[in-house]
């Protein structure tokens, strides 16, 4: 994850959720891209959570 340009902040947390990842996209069309084509290819990934300001 650390290596996606779009990833601004990668920090493991204890607990749930596993980690806080911040990134920096262009608009919901670029989110959805990012998600699918990088985030959810990652081998272990089962559940995503986001918030969007």
């Amino acid at each position: 994850m650390a290596a996606f340009g779009e990833v601004t902040e990668l920090h493991r947390l204890f607990g749930s959720p596993d980690y806080y990842v911040r990134i920096k996209v262009l608009d919901f069309p670029a989110y959805e891209t990012f998600l699918s084509d990088k985030v959810l290819t990652i081998p272990g990934i089962r559940k995503v959570s986001s918030r969007f300001t």
